[in-house]
This record gives structure tokens, sequence and C-alpha cells, in this order.
């Protein structure tokens, strides 16, 4: 059975046709790359899929059940989560408590904000940036934003993960360790 299963999923806005009867699986465990040019509607499905947007027509079924048209913390509670293409911190907060906030929402919450600093600690070494977790958002090179930005998205103890243009500007040492930390997610 799928992990995911996206059925003739579609999206207009107006008179502008985005997605149009779009279909795939997913399978747990396997990393699937999505690729298409700007405008192609890459983060339009990202977005129906984790509940920023609803569909035009279509399905969304996660694990056996469907959450078409599900509001975006439901959808993060039953264990999706997404980075987006233009890395969004809270600027002027630490990057530990950046993973804090994630920790205490998705899904199984940490119970307590020492729970969640412990954790949060974890996931930042996971991604290597165990050394920059008192550093102010902001101040992060674009490399270690973006790992910031996933570093938020797995503090919701995502199930799926969905990752928006990770490697867009990094460069090919960057793009290489972006891989490697993917991968050991998965594993």
């Amino acid at each position: 059975m799928a992990f995911l299963k996206v059925e003739n999923l579609s999206k207009s806005f107006g008179g502008l046709q985005v997605l149009s009867r779009v279909n795939f699986e997913v399978h747990q465990g396997e990393i699937l790359g999505l690729i298409g040019p700007n405008g192609s509607g890459k983060t339009t499905l990202f977005n129906l899929i984790t509940g920023f947007l609803k569909p035009n027509t279509g399905k969304i079924i996660f694990e056996g059940k469907d959450i078409t048209g599900a509001q975006n913390h439901h959808v993060c509670q039953v264990g999706i989560a997404r980075t987006f293409q233009l890395v969004k911190p809270f600027a002027h907060m630490t990057a530990l408590q950046n993973v804090m906030v994630g920790r205490m929402y998705g899904r199984k919450p940490a119970r307590s904000l020492k729970e969640a600093h412990a954790e949060s600690e974890e996931i930042l070494g996971s991604i290597g940036l165990s050394t920059k977790k008192g550093h102010i958002a902001h101040s992060l090179t674009l490399s270690d934003r973006k790992r910031l930005e996933l570093a938020k998205a797995l503090a919701t103890r995502p199930k799926l993960l969905l990752i928006d243009e990770m490697m867009a500007g990094l460069n090919l040492t960057e793009t290489e360790e972006a891989i490697r930390i993917i991968k050991k997610i998965r594993d």
C-alpha cells in the first residue's frame, strides 16, 4: 500500500490551470524527486498536500486516510511536514528556539519546554548545527538557514517530509552535504 497517494489532483487560480490530474504514489522509505521548471506547480503541489491550499479536484490519501482539504495544522499532526522554498526562520530567535517552536507542535508534541529543549538540541546535532544553536537565525549563512528550515520540519516528528528546493543557491559541497543529511534522515 502507498504511504502517500495523490489521485487526479488539480488546482487552478481563476482561469490559470496550475496542476491538472496529477497522480503519484510515495512508499515508506522512498526518496522521490519532483522535477520541473519554475512555475510548473511543484510548490503548489506541496501546498495542496500540506493543507495550505485546497484542490479543485482529486484526492490526497495518507496512510490510507483521505486528508484532502484538511487544514495545515491537522496535516502536520497526522505526520506530514514540509520545508519552504524561501526559508522563513523566526529571524530574531536563536536556532535552538526556532526548533523548539516546531517541537511544541506537530505529531506527538513535547510535553514540556525541558523536553522540547533536549530534543531540539538533538535534532540540531543530527543535521550539523549544534555549534550554532545559540546563533540568532538571521545571522546564519544561507546553507545553515536551509538546515534550520529542515530542523524545524523534523521537530514536528513527521512520518513524511516534503523538502521544497533545499539545494537551491547552494554550492556543490553544500549540496552534497544536504543530500547526505536527507539520506541520513530517511535511514
